[in-house]
C-alpha cells in the first residue's frame, strides 16, 4: 500500500511494528503524490519517541542525474531514526543510471531472513494465527476473486520437465512447499520464487519464437500477490444512478469548488477552462508542440515563474472500450468494493480500498480516469496475467518475462516495448518474428491481452493490480505579471503607470497559466502509440488549433472546455530575486518553456525598479530548424529588445550536416560561462535527463576544470556546492 493509504497516524509500534518502505522521488526531490500527505505529516514536530518500537528499512529508487538524489528515501530514513525507530535490515539506494535491478534484486533476496527474524520477535502471536489460517487453505487452490475458468500453474512451475523446485512461492503461488512462512508473505516480504528448469536455449529472443515451450529457466519469478479487494457489481439502482450522475464531469460542485487558501490537489483539483491554444511548430513538422492557456481566475492560486501545474488526464476512449470488450465487461456497470476477506469496507484496518478509484462508479470511469493502462506493466502484473492463462505456453512466457532469467527479454518487450494489458491479451496471429515484435512493438496493457488470448484475469484482481493514473506535470511558461494590454492610463501614480504601460511581452497576468506540451505519437507494428496526457489535451483544444476559435472570438461564444489541475511549487527552480545575479538557462525543446516565465518576471522586476542594466541573462535553446520548431521565437526577440535577455544561443541540430546541440554551444562559450559562474550566476537546466542533462553536466565540469584550473574532483565539488546553494538547479525528466 502507499504511505498515504496507510496514513501517518497508523505508523506506530502498536499498529505497524515492522515497516518496509520503498521510496522514490518526483520532480527534484519531492515525495510521490501517494505519499505526499504522510511525508508532510512526518516532517512536523513530534516527540522524540514517536516511532519507538518500530523497526524499519528503506529501499530508495532514484536517478543520480537529479540534483536532490534520494532526497525522499534519505529523509524518511533519517526522520524515522530521529523519532526512535530502528533499522532491522540495511537500507539501500538503487540508481537508475546503473540499473535499478542491480541493487533491488540482491536487496530483496537479502531481506527475507532478517524479515523472518523480526516477525518472529515482534509478532509471534499474529504470525501463528496467519500460518494456521494459511494451513487450512489447500495448496494450488484458486485465489479469492479468480475467474472460474483459470487453471493452476502447477503444470508450468513444477511440471514433469522441471528438474527441481529449489524454493517455493509465497502464499498464492502454486506447485510446492513453502520455504517462507505465510506470515512473512502476509507482512509483505520481498519473497522470490526460485525455480530451476531444464537448461536450454529459450528461443524467446534468439529463435524468434512467439511463445516459450518447456525447458526455460524461470528462476526468480515473483510470488503471486493476494488480491486485496472484492468487486460487487450488484448495486442498487439508486446507487448506480447517483454514481453515473457524478461521472458527468465537472459536476456543478466541482465547477464551483474553491479552496480558501488556493491550495488544490489531485484529489481536490481546481477545474480551469481553456482560454487559448496554438501550435508552436510548423504544419510540415512531424513533431507537434502546443501552447495552452488556462483560466484560473477566482481560484485563489498564486503561482510564480518556475512553478508547474499537475493535470489529471484520461485514457483514450478506444483503449478503454477495447479493454472492456476484451474482458467481456459492460462499461456502464457500476461497482462497489469490499475487502477480499469479506469484511465491510469500513472495517478495513487503515488501508484504503482501491483509494484511487472513487467507487461506487462505473467500470468505464474506473478504466478511463483512474487506472494507468499504458505504462510498461510491472512484473507483478505479468505474474497475475500468467496465473490466469489457460494456455501453458502463454503462461510460461509471461512467467519468463517476470523472472530473473528473463530480465533481458523483459527489457526488450516490456520496458522498451511498453505493452498495455490489452496488448498481452489479444491474438498472436501473424507474429512471425518475435524478436522484431518485442524490440520495436512497444505494446500497451491492451496489447498484452491481445498478445496472450487465453488470459482471462478476474476483474477484482486486475483492478487491484493496475497502478493509479498519475497526474502529468507541466512547467509554466509564464509569470504572474501584466502584459501591455492589461495596463491602464488613468492612474495617479504616473511613474508606475509609465512603467506598467510598457508591459511584459507575452504576459497575461496572474489569472491565466500557460504551458507547452509535445504531443507524443509514434508508430509500431501494433499501430500508432499515443501519449495519454498530450493527446488528451490535444483533443480538448482542437477547436483552437483548427482555427474555429481564436483571439477575436466573442468570450460568450468560447467553448467551455474544462481541465482539472493543481499547482506544484518549484522549490529552487525559480529566477534569482536580485537583478544583479547573472542567469544561465539551458533548455532544448520544450525544456525552454519555463525560461519564458523567468524572463517575463525579470523584465517586470526591471520595470518596477527602473533598472535598465541587469546582470547578464544567457539562454541556450536547441531545436531542429528555425522554420520548424523554434519555440517562442518572437517572445525571445521581444524580451531581448526589452533588455531582459542579453544573450540568446540557439543550436539548430539539423540545419547542417553535423548535429549541433546545446552542450556544443556551451563548450564554445566556456570562458564566458565560467566567468558568469565565478560572478555568482545561477545555472538552470530543463529538459531531457536521459542524455541532454548528462552531456550538459559533463560540459560544465569540463569548463570549470579547463577555465578555472580545478581538478576533476574540485569541479564536481563546485557543482555540488552550487546545487546545495540553489545556484545549479535542474528540472529534468527521463
Amino acid at each position: 500500500m502507499s504511505m498515504d493509504d496507510l496514513g501517518w497516524d497508523n505508523l506506530t509500534a502498536a499498529k505497524t511494528p515492522l515497516v518496509v518502505v520503498v521510496a522514490s522521488s518526483t520532480g527534484d526531490g519531492d515525495p510521490p503524490d501517494n505519499a505526499a500527505a504522510a511525508y508532510v505529516a512526518m516532517k512536523k514536530s513530534w516527540p522524540a519517541d514517536r516511532l519507538a518500537g518500530v523497526k524499519f528499512t528503506v529501499l530508495g529508487l532514484g536517478d543520480s542525474n537529479y540534483t536532490r538524489f534520494m532526497h525522499v528515501s534519505r529523509g524518511i530514513k533519517s526522520r524515522f531514526q530521529d523519532l526512535g525507530a530502528t533499522c532491522f535490515y540495511a537500507c539501500a539506494e538503487a540508481d537508475e543510471v546503473d540499473g535499478l535491478e542491480a541493487t533491488v534484486d540482491p536487496w530483496c533476496e537479502g531481506i527475507i531472513q532478517p524479515l523472518q527474524a523480526a516477525l518472529k520477535q515482534l509478532a509471534q502471536p499474529a504470525a501463528a494465527a496467519t500460518a494456521d489460517a494459511a494451513a487450512a487453505e489447500p495448496r494450488g487452490s484458486t485465489p479469492a476473486g479468480s475467474a472460474a475458468g483459470s487453471r493452476p500453474l502447477s503444470g508450468v512451475l513444477a511440471g514433469e520437465q522441471s528438474t527441481a523446485l529449489l524454493a517455493a512461492v509465497s502464499r498464492g503461488g502454486k506447485g510446492g512447499s513453502s520455504a517462507v512462512g505465510d506470515d512473512d508473505a502476509a507482512a509483505g516480504a520481498c519473497v522470490q520464487m526460485e525455480l530451476s528448469a531444464v537448461s536450454g536455449e529459450s528461443g524467446l529472443l534468439s529463435g524468434g519464437a512467439s511463445l516459450l515451450g518447456e525447458g526455460v529457466d524461470l528462476k526468480g519469478v515473483p510470488p503471486l500477490a493476494p488480491c486485496r479487494i472484492a468487486v460487487n457489481q450488484q448495486v442498487s439502482p439508486a446507487v448506480a444512478a447517483a454514481a453515473r450522475e457524478r461521472e458527468v464531469v465537472p459536476t456543478m460542485q466541482q465547477k464551483f469548488y474553491r479552496d480558501p487558501s488556493g491550495n488544490y490537489s489531485a484529489a481536490a483539483p481546481f477545474w480551469a477552462t481553456v482560454s487559448d491554444a496554438r501550435l508552436l511548430t510548423a504544419d510540415s513538422s512531424d513533431r507537434t508542440v502546443i501552447h495552452v492557456e488556462l483560466d484560473v481566475a477566482d481560484s485563489g492560486m498564486r503561482f510564480a515563474a518556475g512553478d508547474a501545474v499537475g493535470l489529471l488526464p484520461q485514457n483514450a476512449a478506444p483503449l478503454v472500450t477495447g479493454l472492456l470488450a476484451r474482458l467481456g465487461l459492460d462499461g456502464d456497470s457500476v461497482f462497489e468494493v469490499t475487502p477480499a476477506s469479506g469484511k465491510a469496507a469500513g472495517e478495513a484496518t487503515g488501508q484504503g480500498l482501491l483509494s484511487h478509484v472513487p467507487w461506487p462508479c462505473s467500470l468505464r470511469h474506473a478504466f478511463s480516469h483512474c487506472t494507468d493502462l499504458t505504462s510498461p506493466p510491472r512484473k507483478s502484473l505479468l505474474r497475475l496475467l500468467a496465473e490466469h492463462c489457460s494456455d501453458e505456453d502463454e503462461a510460461r512466457t509471461l512467467l519468463f518475462l517476470a523472472s530473473k532469467a528473463g530480465r533481458e527479454a523483459y527489457g526488450e518487450e516490456i520496458t522498451r516495448g511498453q505493452p498495455s494489458v490489452l496488448d498481452l491479451l489479444r491474438s498472436k496471429a501473424g507474429r512471425e518474428a518475435y524478436g522484431e515484435e518485442i524490440t520495436q512493438g512497444q505494446p500497451s496493457v491492451l496489447d498484452l491481452m491481445h498478445r496472450f488470448p487465453s488470459c482471462s484475469p478476474p476483474l477484482d484482481a486486475l483492478l487491484d493490480a493496475l497502478p493509479p493514473m498519475a497526474p502529468r506535470m507541466y512547467s509554466l511558461t509564464n509569470a504572474p505579471v501584466a502584459g501591455p494590454a492589461a495596463t491602464t492610463a488613468d492612474s495617479d501614480d504616473k511613474p508606475a503607470t509609465a512603467a506598467a504601460a510598457k508591459g511584459v511581452p507575452g504576459a497575461v497576468g496572474a489569472s491565466k497559466v500557460q504551458f507547452a506540451l509535445s504531443v507524443v505519437e509514434f508508430e509500431t507494428q501494433y499501430g500508432t502509440r499515443h501519449g495519454v496526457a498530450s493527446n488528451w489535451l490535444a483533443r480538448l483544444v482542437r477547436p483552437w488549433l483548427a482555427g474555429e476559435v481564436g483571439p477575436g472570438t466573442d468570450p460568450v461564444a468560447l467553448p467551455q472546455v474544462w481541465v482539472p489541475l493543481f499547482l506544484r511549487r518549484a522549490g529552487d527552480f525559480h529566477p534569482p530575486r536580485s537583478l544583479s545575479t547573472p542567469m544561465v538557462m539551458i533548455g532544448p525543446g520544450t525544456g525552454v518553456a519555463p525560461f519564458r516565465g523567468f524572463l517575463q518576471q525579470r523584465l517586470a522586476d526591471m520595470q518596477a525598479s527602473g533598472t535598465t542594466t541587469p546582470a547578464p541573462a544567457v539562454l541556450y535553446f536547441g531545436c531542429r530548424r528555425a522554420d520548424e520548431d523554434y519555440l517562442y521565437e518572437q517572445d525571445w526577440a521581444d524580451l531581448s529588445a526589452a533588455g531582459a535577455l542579453q544573450t540568446l544561443r540557439v543550436a539548430f541540430s539539423r540545419a547542417q550536416q553535423h548535429k549541433v546541440y546545446v552542450q556544443h554551444l556551451i563548450k564554445e562559450d566556456s570562458r564566458s560561462v565560467a566567468k558568469l559562474i565565478a560572478e555568482g550566476a545561477h545555472v538552470y537546466v530543463c529538459g531531457d535527463g536521459a542524455a541532454m542533462a548528462k552531456d550538459v553536466h559533463a560540459t560544465l565540469l569540463a569548463l570549470l576544470r579547463d577555465e578555472m584550473g580545478l581538478s576533476e574532483g574540485q569541479a564536481a565539488d563546485e557543482l555540488t556546492a552550487m546545487a546545495k546553494a540553489g545556484r545549479y538547479v535542474r528540472d529534468i525528466w527521463s
